[in-house]
C-alpha cells in the first residue's frame, strides 16, 4: 500500500464561515498514481518540486485531484473548505495516511475548547487540564467553602476554571491566602497568630499586585482581541508558484542585459540543465493547459493548536473542532475579571486590619486599586511614518508603468 504522511496548516476564517488548508504530503506511492480530494474540500492548487500541477476533476462528482508520475511524493497543495462548523474530514484525500499532523491557526478572539476525534490535541482547552490541576482546583474550592461558604466557593471555582490556563499565579496565591486565613481563624491570640496574620496580609498584597497586570491584560484582550498576537505576517501570501515565477522573471531581467553587454551568448552548463528540465516538463502537459494558481493564502499567526493522529488515517475519519466565537470569548474574559475582583474583595473584607470594622480599611484599599487599575496601564502605539517616506511611496504608486 501507499506510505504517505500529511502535514496540514489550517487557517480558520476571521468570520468563522470557512477554512483554508495548506498540505504537505511526503512518502511513496506504489499504486493508483492519482490523489483525489473529496467534497466539502475543494483542491485549488498543487505543486511538486516547485513546479505547478494541473488540477482536474475526478471520476465521481465532487472529486478534484492530480496525477502523479514519480513514486516519491513531495507534494504541496492548497484547498478550501466553506463550512464553519460541524464535523470536517481529517484529511479529505482519497488515500489513507500513516500519520497526520494539523496545526490550526485561530483568528483573534477565538479559543479551541476541544478537538473531538483527534488522537492528540495538547493545545485544546480541555486537554490542558491535568490531574494535578484538577486536584489544586478542588483543594482551593474546598478552602474557599470553609472560609466563606458555598457561594464564594462557586465563584472561586468559576474564576479558576476560566483563568487557570491564562496564568497560574493567582491559583497558588489564592491557595496560600485561603490556607493562611483558615489557620489564623483557628488560632487563639498570641505570637504565632500574629505571625500568621502578617503572612495573610503579605499574601493579600502580593495577590493584589499579581492580579493587576492579569486583570489589565484580560480587559485589553476583551476589548481588542488582536492584541494577543505574537507574530502576525501579511494577511495573505501569494501561492509559492507565483512567487517563484516572479523571482525568475526578476532574475532574468537583471542577468540578460548584463549578458548582452558582456557578449555572453553561450549558455552555461547550469542553464542547459534548466532548459532540459523545462523541455521535459513541457512534454507532460499540452501548451494550451492552464495551471491553477489558487487564491490568496493566509499567512497570519495568532493562537495555534496542534492536532495529531497516529496510525492509519482513512478518508472517512472526521474531527469536530469546538471553537468559541468572539462574543463568547469577550464575555468570559469580562466575567473572569468580575469574579476575581469579587473574590479578592471578599477576602479583604473578611479579614481584620487593625481597628475598625472587619476588613474595612483593606476593602477600601483594594477597591481603590481596582478602580484605578486602567489608569496605571501603559499604552503602546506605533509611531507615525516619516512624511518623506509617505511622499516617496506616493510617487512610486503614481508612476506610470
Amino acid at each position: 500500500s501507499n506510505r504517505l504522511h500529511l502535514e496540514r496548516q489550517l487557517w480558520i476564517d476571521y468570520s468563522g464561515a470557512g477554512m483554508t488548508a495548506r498540505d504537505r504530503i511526503n512518502g511513496r506511492m506504489v499504486r493508483t498514481f492519482r490523489l483525489d480530494m473529496a467534497a466539502p474540500l475543494t483542491l485549488s492548487r498543487a505543486q511538486t518540486g516547485g513546479q505547478p500541477l494541473l488540477v482536474t476533476k475526478g471520476v465521481e462528482n465532487g472529486l478534484t485531484g492530480i496525477e502523479l508520475r514519480d513514486p516519491a511524493v513531495q507534494l504541496e497543495t492548497t484547498s478550501r473548505l466553506d463550512i464553519g462548523g460541524g464535523a470536517i474530514p481529517v484529511t479529505g484525500w482519497s488515500e489513507s495516511f500513516e500519520s497526520v499532523s494539523t496545526t490550526v491557526h485561530l483568528p483573534p478572539g477565538r479559543e479551541l475548547l476541544a478537538a473531538i476525534g483527534a488522537d492528540s490535541s495538547p493545545n485544546a482547552w480541555i486537554d490542558r487540564w491535568s490531574l494535578l490541576d484538577v486536584f489544586l482546583l478542588l483543594i482551593t474550592t474546598l478552602l474557599a467553602h470553609r472560609l466563606h461558604g458555598h457561594r464564594w466557593a462557586l465563584a472561586t471555582a468559576a474564576f479558576l476554571i476560566l483563568g487557570y490556563h491564562e496564568s497560574t499565579g493567582p491559583l497558588w496565591l489564592l491557595l496560600l491566602t485561603f490556607g493562611l486565613s483558615l489557620v489564623h481563624r483557628a488560632l487563639p491570640d498570641g505570637r504565632f497568630a500574629r505571625m500568621i496574620r502578617g503572612g495573610v496580609v503579605l499574601s493579600l498584597l502580593v495577590l493584589t499586585f499579581v492580579l493587576l497586570p492579569f486583570v489589565a491584560n484580560q480587559m485589553r484582550l476583551a476589548v481588542y482581541p488582536q492584541l494577543e498576537r505574537s507574530n502576525v505576517g501579511a494577511p495573505f501570501a501569494l501561492s509559492s508558484d507565483l512567487e517563484a515565477i516572479g523571482d525568475q522573471m526578476t532574475r532574468q531581467s537583471v542577468i540578460e542585459p548584463k549578458n548582452r553587454m558582456m557578449g555572453m551568448s553561450a549558455p552555461s552548463e547550469g542553464s542547459s540543465k534548466i532548459q532540459t528540465q523545462n523541455a521535459v516538463r513541457l512534454e507532460r502537459y499540452q501548451a494550451s493547459n492552464v495551471f491553477q494558481a489558487g487564491g490568496g493564502e493566509p499567512a497570519w499567526e495568532w493562537r495555534r493548536a496542534r492536532l495529531s493522529w497516529a496510525g492509519p488515517v482513512g478518508p472517512d475519519q472526521h474531527v469536530r473542532l469546538l471553537i468559541t466565537p468572539v462574543w463568547l470569548t469577550r464575555l468570559l474574559r469580562m466575567l473572569m475579571v468580575a469574579l476575581v475582583a469579587a473574590v479578592v474583595a471578599k477576602l479583604v473584607k473578611g479579614f481584620r486590619f487593625g481597628s475598625g470594622t472587619p476588613g474595612s480599611r483593606g476593602a477600601v484599599a483594594v477597591a481603590a486599586i481596582l478602580v484605578g487599575l486602567f489608569g496605571t496601564v501603559t499604552s503602546h502605539a506605533q509611531s507615525t511614518p516619516d512624511p518623506r517616506l509617505l511622499a516617496e511611496l506616493g510617487e512610486r504608486l503614481a508612476r506610470a508603468p
